[in-house]
């Protein structure tokens, strides 16, 4: 699939300025304000859960005062309004692996868990910023 918006494209991915190659423009926004606030950050990172290996979109490994993981999900195809059709056919699975997923990292005790969606984007650099000061 070709993806527009994003420079440095190859094979399909973005490169982001931390050097990780994601899927979309919307990652690429969240891993290179990651990356501008200093953040240390591995890119589909493998979660040991009770019920196997989950990935996720980001791990923040403990840095910066946060004493936990943090484990970071962009859920990018729950953008409101105008959707592609192979999104609205993909949604209702999509949001029972949301559910499970959360479900899981919820769980976790030694790890904290974020969503980004689609709108909080809107709040650039501040959004993320905001997000992990919480757990601090």
């Amino acid at each position: 699939s070709v993806l527009f918006g994003c420079d440095g494209m190859t094979h399909g991915k973005c490169r982001c300025k931390s050097g990780h190659k994601v899927v979309s423009w919307s990652e690429r926004e969240i891993d290179d304000w990651l990356y501008d606030l200093g953040y240390q950050t591995i890119y589909e990172p493998e979660v040991p859960t009770e019920k196997g290996k989950l990935i996720a979109d980001w791990l923040i490994l403990p840095q910066k005062g946060l004493d936990k993981p943090v484990i970071i999900e962009y859920w990018g195809l729950l953008r409101e309004g105008n959707r592609a059709q192979w999104v609205e056919q993909r949604l209702p699975r999509y949001k029972e692996k949301k559910i499970y997923k959360e479900n899981l990292y919820e769980s976790l005790e030694d790890y904290y868990y974020v969503a980004i969606y689609p709108n909080d984007l809107e709040n650039g650099i501040d959004m993320i910023t905001e997000k992990l000061e919480i757990l601090k």
